[in-house]
């Protein structure tokens, strides 16, 4: 099932334009919502603390939800 950013949002207490502005590099998450990030999407929390080193998650979450259809 693919969530949307609202839920996602809603579930690690933070708003959707912070979410949104996360996803699309404009800010970067904190140690603590990155380890729920890292929870909801198991995906690694450095890649989303640290793109540039790690990987961009969100890249690696949208090939997960195409194989998901």
């Amino acid at each position: 099932m693919k969530k949307s950013l609202v839920e996602i949002a809603q579930k690690v207490d933070v708003t959707s334009k912070y979410l949104s502005d996360i996803s699309l590099k404009r800010r970067r998450p904190s140690p603590k919502l990155a380890r729920k990030l890292e929870i909801i999407f198991k995906v690694d929390r450095r890649k989303f603390l640290y793109p540039e080193e790690f990987g961009d998650p969100w890249i690696e979450l949208k090939s997960i939800s195409s194989v998901n259809r």
